[in-house]
Parts: C-alpha cells; structure tokens; sequence
C-alpha cells in the first residue's frame, strides 16, 4: 500500500500523519461505498503534514467501526487489519467498477453492431428509403437463398 508511519489518528495521539500516508488513507476511502463504510469520493480535505483533519479522522473511525469494530481507534498502521480491510474493499469496489463499465461497453457495440446490421438487410432488401433490392446472382450474391430469408426474420423481430 505505501503507509510508512502511523498516521491519521486524533489530535494528541502518538502518530506521523505525514500528507503522503494521508492521501493514500482518503483515496482508499473515497474508493469504497459508503455502504461498505467508505466515503464513496466525499472526502477531499485539504492535508497538512503532522495534523489529520477531524473529517479524515471520522471517516477512518466509521469505516472501522463499519468493518473491524474491535479495533476502532482512528489509527491506520502499515500492516494493520484497518489498511488490509481498506486496500481489500477498494480492490473489490474497483473490480466491480471494471465489470460494470466493460458490460455496459460490450452492450454498446452490440447495439451498435445490430443497427448497423439491421441498416444492411435494409438496404439489401430495398426497404431503406432511397434504396433498391439487389439483384445479384449466383456465385456472385453476397447473401442468397435461405440464409437472406432468416436474416431478414431475424432482423425485423
């Protein structure tokens, strides 16, 4: 993960909270839902080197109360059960993310494919405005015979 210190704890506790650990704290958070005890991209406090913000604090303190609450004390230790629980629902949220967007990816060029396809038949079969039916045969035809009938079927369902 990156952590180097203890950070990001409360005031007065024995703690680093160097910017570097920080950042990676909030973008863990801000990569898992708020479902999961995340902060869903919500959280975008300005850091200082040596102070956690009160936010930042909370949302680590939620997210443990949400996940590890026998070990809910707004610390984030290199190595500890609150950074493997970060970095493990992070990587399941971004996977999830990935899956989501390629299906929906995959279902664009599908419909994109289709319409092209559709817009083919059409015009093979001269029921596109401005076009006329093809009349090529033999070895010569594109599409023939049984093949041209299922297509146009399927193509008008």
């Amino acid at each position: 993960m990156g952590l180097t210190s203890r950070s990001v704890v409360a005031h007065g506790r024995d703690s680093r909270n160097r910017v570097s650990d920080q950042k990676i704290v909030q973008d863990l958070l801000n990569r898992i839902p708020a479902s999961a005890g995340g902060t869903e991209g919500l959280l975008n406090e300005r850091m200082v080197e040596g102070i956690c913000s009160n936010k930042l604090f909370l949302a680590i303190l939620n997210f443990q109360k949400k996940n590890l609450p026998q070990f809910a004390d707004g610390h984030v230790d290199p190595d500890s059960r609150s950074t493997e629980a970060m970095e493990r629902l992070a990587k399941i949220h971004d996977l999830a993310v990935s899956a989501i967007k390629a299906r929906s990816d995959a279902a664009e060029k599908a419909a994109r494919d289709k319409a092209a396809i559709d817009h083919a038949v059409d015009q093979m079969l001269g029921d596109q405005p401005g076009s006329e039916t093809w009349n090529v045969g033999g070895a010569d035809a594109p599409l023939s015979g049984a093949f041209l009938s299922q297509l146009a079927q399927a193509s008008h369902r």
